[in-house]
């Protein structure tokens, strides 16, 4: 079992600025275009034997028939860019090319399938989202309801579960995350669609059972903390049977 420590305090303003957004946006759109361009010339090259970055560009885009292992974001310049960017502009990249794949169906399958692989990509990494940032990820996930087929859902809950480890969810995010278990209350015949369901369900059980119970303030919890923290006997075989 995991212990959720809830923070007494107020809850955070939002981390991400409207120049972090712009930012992440810029950094996406140089992204696109660099793979947009590789691929064109990819497309168009007379030589039956492409060269290596035009193989790694197609393998990118979904080509098939080549032996060559798979490109990855970072293999270009502007992949390289977006992963090295700040934490908080990589938040707001999460949350435009979540948006994109759910809303912009226009048929630019192109952009969505490097959104996509950079998605997956962002989510492994442990980011600074705000409370603004979860109920939007919350929202743009029960948008794809019920069918739950362009995003990497299994890899948001993760992220869900360890920012309800670290923060007091807000009643409105309690609500979303209540909405998306009753969407995945669905006979779902997949395997991975099932264990999304039983991990929503049991971290909105957990999140509504800490709430319930008399969580200290102030001097008495910071002194609880540090307490669970000491390398003492009790607090040891404490930690050991919340694990």
């Amino acid at each position: 079992m995991t212990l959720l420590v809830f923070n007494p305090e107020p809850q955070p303003v939002a981390l991400i600025s409207p120049e972090d957004r712009e930012v992440g946006k810029s950094l996406l759109q140089e992204l696109v275009a660099e793979v947009k361009k590789i691929n064109a010339e990819a497309r168009s090259s007379a030589s039956e034997k492409l060269t290596h970055i035009e193989s790694m560009a197609a393998l990118l885009l979904g080509a098939r028939g080549s032996s060559q292992a798979k490109m990855t974001i970072k293999d270009c310049p502007a992949g390289r860019a977006v992963l090295n960017a700040a934490p908080q502009q990589q938040v707001a990249m999460v949350l435009t090319t979540m948006a994109t794949c759910v809303r912009n169906q226009d048929g630019d399958w192109v952009r969505n399938r490097i959104y996509l692989d950079l998605l997956k990509s962002l989510l492994r990494r442990k980011l600074p989202y705000d409370h603004a940032s979860i109920e939007t990820i919350l929202q743009l996930v029960a948008e794809e309801a019920p069918t739950f087929r362009l995003l990497p859902v299994l890899s948001i809950v993760s992220n869900l579960e360890r920012f309800a480890s670290e923060h007091r969810l807000s009643q409105s995010i309690k609500q979303s995350l209540a909405g998306l278990v009753e969407a995945f209350g669905y006979e779902f015949n997949y395997a991975e669609q099932q264990k999304i369901g039983r991990r929503l369900q049991a971290l909105l059980d957990q999140v509504n059972n800490t709430s319930a119970q008399d969580v200290p303030a102030g001097a008495e919890f910071e002194s609880l903390i540090r307490a669970l923290n000491t390398d003492e006997a009790w607090t040891n075989a404490l930690r050991e049977d919340l694990q």
